[in-house]
């Protein structure tokens, strides 16, 4: 299938993107007290190769896009991406 509700990957909800990798795992740390799984995946883009912090493993698009609700929802994040993680 293909769309935004596609199907045969695994998703995970970005909520943060530092070029520093000590604030990425700050931030990993923090969040690792309420959810698992916790990642941070490295991302090169324009100026510098930034650090991911990703939560959640997901198989559809449409839950990921449910838990990224939940993290705006409870505050842990501002902003959020869904990502294809394979």
């Amino acid at each position: 299938r293909v769309g935004p509700h596609a199907s045969g990957g695994t998703y995970s909800v970005q909520i943060g993107a530092f070029l520093d990798r000590d604030n990425a795992e700050r931030l990993k740390r923090r969040i690792e007290r309420k959810f698992s799984p916790v990642t941070i995946r490295q991302a090169s883009h324009g100026n510098g190769v930034f650090n991911l912090v990703l939560v959640g493993q997901e198989n559809t698009r449409q839950q990921a896009e449910r838990l990224a609700s939940q993290r705006v929802h409870d505050r842990l994040a501002t902003q959020t991406y869904v990502v294809r993680t394979n």
